[in-house]
């Protein structure tokens, strides 16, 4: 699944990276009939809604699944939440939870990404080993057992290899190694682990890429395909091709991986992300390439064709993209000044524009007032996932001094917590007429000098308007008692 996290991996949303330490909020928005929000109820919202977390915990990663939502602490524990009927939460329990809830991690391990499939979850360790829970119907855990669990397991690696990036999809696992191969197991009913089998496996495969050719990032999807950025900027893709996810000008699965067809004059790609049958990929220098299904506008180009083989996603003017997720039918993308654009199926309100119509062109995302600039995105099947930076609440306050010549000055002081106003203040008599207007000093102050108001009372305020970390705020009023030819 996709995840909110720097990167994007195994095909299901993995998740965003934050400075570790940082304060972080958490939002969510769209399905949430199993509690994959985590905002303390199974109602679906059109409109994101802060995640509860524990007190005290900040998330660095976010990665959704298909009902379950996993977070990343910054101190190397794991937070899930959501449905758990196959212990896909990994509290040790098949319960429901609305909020976060900490899984029950092996002793003395930290935790370093974590990856939501459809109904199992993936937590990579710090030193190289992938731990695995919920359901192994298909021997999605690698485990060698076949057993659901309610707890993490190790799977069962090939001895020697050290694993840097795992991804979850549907039925199947992927992992990538520190010398750039690729393993694989779980279902391979399409093809999916592409080491040219048809049965399943339990424990972890070798995907049988092109000789000399390492992988630089992974992705499962959230069916049944699977995907490889290579070293070079190339893309793999394997597994289910139904609704030409794979890129390759087919429709016809791959049991070993091909190489998707993208662009002649295209330099390569840098992260992939594929929903249940469509794809997205970034560029070097922020575009999105798409393709694949867009019957409900996910690959956003305006139009409700297939895409055989990769096009170029319609992104507003001047916007460059750093990330990417997609849900099943919807498809998220994080932005360099820390916005989130949506697009495609908005059946649950996972668009987050307050409405449940789909939107075939990619829409800015609004998010709460508690949340600045984002920084990572991640998404459930038929949810949307956020982190970005907190914002402080700001308290301006106003003071009225005389000056040279008899003026008036009025002066507005911003305080914001550890952040650092910056921005624009706006003098007003009473709370509509503009009096005047000046920007945040570097010590947070605006001043501004009335010129020869009318004498008497006036009742004046400052208004802050905010920026990405601080809130916007606003004075109490402040009666100035002006003289004659003040």
């Amino acid at each position: 699944m996709v995840s909110a996290v720097a990167c994007m991996v195994a095909g299901l949303p993995v998740g965003s990276l934050a400075d570790a330490g940082e304060a972080v909020v958490a939002v969510g928005v769209g399905g949430n009939d199993s509690g994959a929000l985590g905002d303390g109820t199974t109602v679906e919202r059109d409109a994101p809604v802060r995640t509860r977390l524990p007190s005290g915990v900040t998330l660095t990663q976010e990665s959704g699944g298909d009902s379950h939502t996993l977070g990343l602490t910054s101190d190397g524990r794991v937070l899930a939440w959501g449905r758990n009927d196959v212990g896909q939460l990994g509290d040790g329990t098949s319960t429901l939870r609305t909020t976060p809830v900490f899984v029950r991690l092996p002793a003395g391990v930290t935790v370093t990404q974590v990856a939501a499939g459809g109904d199992h979850s993936l937590a990579l360790t710090s030193d190289g080993r992938v731990l695995a829970w919920g359901r192994n119907s298909s021997g999605q855990l690698g485990d060698g057992s076949g057993a659901s669990r309610t707890t993490p397991v190790f799977v069962d690696l090939p001895p020697g290899l050290s694993v840097t990036r795992v991804s979850g999809g549907s039925y199947h696992s992927l992992a990538m190694t520190s010398d750039g191969r690729v393993l694989a197991w779980g279902d391979n009913t399409f093809g999916e682990l592409g080491n040219g089998g048809g049965a399943n496996s339990d424990k972890p495969v070798f995907v049988r890429t092109p000789k000399g050719v390492t992988a630089a990032a992974i992705d499962a999807g959230r069916g049944s395909s699977s995907f490889a950025v290579a070293s070079t900027g190339r893309l793999l893709a394997w597994g289910h091709n139904d609704s030409d996810q794979l890129g390759d000008g087919t429709a016809v699965d791959r049991g070993i991986p091909v190489w998707t067809a993208l662009p002649e004059d295209e330099p390569g790609v840098t992260r992939v992300a594929a929903g249940f049958g469509h794809t997205l990929a970034l560029t070097p220098d922020g575009r999105v390439l798409v393709w694949g299904t867009n019957r409900s506008g996910q690959l956003g180009p305006g139009s409700n064709d297939i895409q055989k083989t990769p096009i170029q996603n319609d992104l507003p003017t001047g916007v460059t993209v750093t990330q990417l997720a997609a849900g099943s039918s919807h498809s998220l993308a994080l932005t360099s000044d820390g916005r989130v654009l949506a697009w495609g199926a908005n059946h649950s309100g996972q668009i987050g524009d307050g409405a449940t119509a789909l939107r075939s062109s990619p829409a800015i995302m609004p998010l709460p007032e508690a949340a600045g600039p984002a920084t990572g995105v991640a998404a459930n099947s038929d949810g949307s996932l956020v982190l970005a930076h907190a914002r402080s609440g700001a308290t301006t306050s106003l003071k009225a001094t005389s000056g040279p010549g008899g003026r008036t000055w009025l002066t507005a002081k911003v305080t914001c917590g550890a952040a650092t106003p910056t921005g624009h203040v706006t003098f007003l008599e009473g709370t509509t007429t503009v009096v005047g207007a000046a920007d945040l000093d570097a010590a947070a102050t605006a001043r501004f000098a009335l010129s020869r108001p009318a004498e008497g009372a006036h009742g004046l305020i400052a208004r802050y308007e905010g920026n990405g970390l601080c809130s916007a705020s606003t004075s109490r009023a402040l009666t100035v008692r002006l003289p004659r030819h003040a």
